[in-house]
């Protein structure tokens, strides 16, 4: 997973770089981030995207006992 906390101008920089790699298989837009397009260009490259959400927050709430 490439989990990102960059500005939404920044992010399909940061998505092209995934896309030359053959290892990653999600991409996770940290919490008040989100640019479509992007997320799109990697979708359709077979890898799942989260957007607006925070890792954090998504684990403590999936696993509130530890």
């Amino acid at each position: 997973m490439v989990d990102i906390f960059r500005k939404p101008e920044f992010i399909a920089n940061v998505v092209d770089g995934v896309l030359a790699r053959d290892d990653v298989k999600c991409v996770w837009i940290q919490l008040n981030l989100v640019n479509n397009e992007a997320a799109q260009k990697a979708v359709d490259a077979g890898i799942t995207v989260v957007q607006d959400l925070c890792t954090k927050i998504e684990h403590q709430r999936m696993f509130p006992f530890g």
